[in-house]
């Protein structure tokens, strides 16, 4: 009898771990799921463009980024990186550090984007044939661990200065 309560505790234990560790596995592969799901669902937008420091050989434009996330928890973002265009001329890249974006809100970001003064001609000469306003476009992403989630934005009519 003692022989087969030894037994019973031995394999009871064995159940109760199994179950254990199935519960925490689906816990696991529910918030991958849920984490892959809210990245896809941020929204990134430019808010605005403006002129930063200028000097001999180099220009700044200050790009305002608005990420939003339409999630219950909050979104960790590890970094971002984007390419700028003007009049679909590649200006330069603007790179972000880490991000939290708290659940049903957004985040503001300012980042600085320097480019070679050699590229400002082509800009001024749209900025005169636009009547001062040029199309602005940012194309990037947020990299995430696992995985990137891509963005594209234009801002048209935008007023450098």
């Amino acid at each position: 009898m003692g022989k087969s309560l030894k037994v019973d505790k031995k394999a009871s234990l064995k159940t109760v771990g199994i179950v254990v560790i199935l519960i925490v596995l689906i816990a696991v592969v529910g918030l991958v799921f849920y984490y892959y799901d809210a990245y896809h669902k941020l929204t990134f937008q430019v808010n605005s463009v403006s002129l930063g420091s200028a000097s001999f050989s180099s220009v700044q434009l200050n790009v305002a980024l608005g990420i939003g996330n339409p999630n219950l928890l909050p979104v960790f973002i590890p970094n971002g990186e984007f390419d700028i265009y003007v009049n679909n001329q590649r200006l330069g890249r603007g790179t972000f550090g880490s991000v939290t974006v708290s659940g049903n809100s957004q985040s503001q970001l300012l980042v600085p984007v320097t480019f070679n003064a050699s590229d400002v001609p082509s800009v001024l000469s749209s900025l005169i044939a636009g009547g001062g306003s040029v199309t602005v476009t940012v194309q990037g992403s947020a990299n995430l661990v696992l995985f990137s989630v891509p963005f594209n934005e234009t801002l048209y009519n935008v007023k450098l200065g």
